[in-house]
């Protein structure tokens, strides 16, 4: 009773195929629901020989999902925004480096393979990514800030906890750091380093 079961659904889709040359397992399904199920379950080996598998040439989904200059124009955008964000919060900086603003949008590894298919991003990051040095002074800025909010003492030691800054990285700056305390309107404290 079996084989013939299986015999009626093979010479039915047999048929199928002889008048639809071009058929595929997704027509089978929609035109042959009972002898695909059948066929799938008991005969799962021959139905894949019978009804092969259609590869789709020409543009992939993935090539017609973006358009490169669309994206490189949307990518270089949406950094200049996360970098605007970053440089203007009011809490604890981070540095705006190339590596974490295309982390943060997912591209790290797209941009990094081409760069070449990305020059406005390329001519984004240059214009946002902070240098080390720059990096030191808007956390010194925030620093300051927080010790004038908190009506703490501006002293070397407790500009250089608040800003988790080395003591020698921080001290080629102090001329530019006591102005930094000034223009804020702090008060450097007389027995600091920053007031000599």
């Amino acid at each position: 009773m079996a084989d013939a079961h299986l015999q009626r659904h093979r010479k039915t889709l047999v048929s199928f195929i002889e008048k639809n040359p071009n058929a595929t397992r997704s027509d089978v399904m929609q035109n042959l629901l009972g002898t695909y199920d059948f066929l799938i379950t008991r005969d799962k080996a021959w139905f894949q020989a019978t009804v092969p598998m259609v590869v789709r040439k020409g543009t992939t989904m993935r090539s017609r999902r973006y358009d490169p200059k669309e994206l490189d124009e949307s990518l270089a955008s949406r950094l200049r925004e996360t970098a605007a964000k970053m440089l203007n919060t009011d809490h604890k900086p981070k540095q705006v480096t190339e590596t974490a603003l295309l982390r943060r949008h997912g591209a790290l590894g797209r941009y990094s393979a081409k760069r070449v298919d990305f020059p406005s991003t390329a001519r984004a990051l240059l214009e946002v990514v902070e240098s080390a040095d720059q990096f030191l002074l808007r956390k010194v800025t925030w620093a300051i800030r927080e010790l004038i909010s908190a009506e703490e003492e501006i002293t070397f030691d407790n500009l250089r906890r608040k800003a988790n800054i080395a003591p020698p990285r921080l001290r080629p700056h102090l001329v530019k750091i006591r102005c930094l305390v000034s223009d804020l309107g702090g008060t450097v404290s007389k027995k600091s380093k920053l007031s000599e």
